[in-house]
């Protein structure tokens, strides 16, 4: 579940981490959702902030090292090189305070807060090639062409697509039953019975589907049931739903991707089926 935020709608780089994290896992299927806008009142994630909220009123972190009067910006003394190492060590003081007053339980759940570290090298996902990302998720077919490490991440990119069904609020990640696919040979699906349903399913989650009751749609378990009977017909990915750029419109090529822009339209043609822009 995810805020809605402007990473979440329009950078491919969410698509990509959440997708290296699906592989890394071994993961048989993962959907990153958000609320449409306006309900954001019924995001867990909302709820969330309230209690960690009300856990730091009145917390006041310090911002100068045991021993010392004065924080490191203001001791005119030092040189830059030891006033960066000193403002280090009170940020990573700070976290790791921060983490104690987080440390607790949240309806019944407990939060574990990781402390990440300034200069820290081993970091929880950790992607070492962000820079490499970037520049491909900007790059033009001819950039890409002439680099041996886009043309690598590329090939990376159109596996994850080939595994994916992108909607205006969802992101699926499922494993597939093609065995010419390394990683889904290798690493089987334990959840059979939820890539079996996917499969019969177009791949996704069913998109909810309006009842003959006004107002209402029909329930989970009569999709499962017309899917399971082989009468399911799949509607168009963001149909019935409300688009955040008027009316979605998908790929053509694969239907399996929902733009929320024409520029957005125009890098998926780049990376997945390497129409060449001028």
């Amino acid at each position: 579940m995810c805020d809605n935020g402007p990473d979440w709608a329009k950078s491919n780089k969410t698509f990509f981490y959440m997708a290296r994290l699906w592989k890394k896992l071994h993961l048989d299927y993962l959907c990153i959702t958000s609320y449409a806008p306006k309900h954001s009142a019924m995001n867990p994630i909302e709820h969330a902030w309230a209690p960690v909220s009300h856990w730091l009123t009145g917390v006041i972190l310090p911002a100068k090292l045991p021993g010392e009067d004065k924080p490191p910006h203001e001791q005119s003394r030092l040189t830059d090189e030891e006033r960066e190492r000193k403002g280090i060590r009170v940020l990573d003081r700070a976290v790791q305070l921060m983490c104690t007053y987080l440390h607790r339980k949240c309806d019944g759940f407990p939060v574990r807060p990781t402390a990440i570290l300034c200069k820290q090298k081993e970091l929880p996902y950790y992607c070492q090639d962000k820079d490499n990302v970037t520049r491909l998720l900007n790059a033009k077919v001819r950039e890409i062409e002439s680099n041996v490490k886009l043309q690598a991440l590329q090939k990376e990119f159109q596996f994850f697509r080939a595994h994916s069904v992108r909607k205006t609020y969802q992101i699926e990640f499922a494993k597939c039953k093609n065995k010419s696919c390394t990683h889904c040979v290798q690493n089987p699906a334990l959840a059979t019975g939820v890539i079996n349903f996917l499969e019969k399913a177009g791949r996704c989650i069913p998109t909810p589907r309006p009842s003959s009751f006004p107002g209402h749609y029909e329930t989970f378990v009569n999709i499962l049931h017309e899917v399971q009977n082989g009468k399911f017909q799949p509607l168009y990915l963001d149909e019935n739903m409300p688009s955040k750029c008027g009316k979605a419109f998908s790929c053509a090529k694969c239907n399996r991707y929902v733009f929320n822009s024409v520029a957005d339209h125009r890098k998926h043609d780049i990376l997945i089926h390497r129409h060449k822009y001028l």
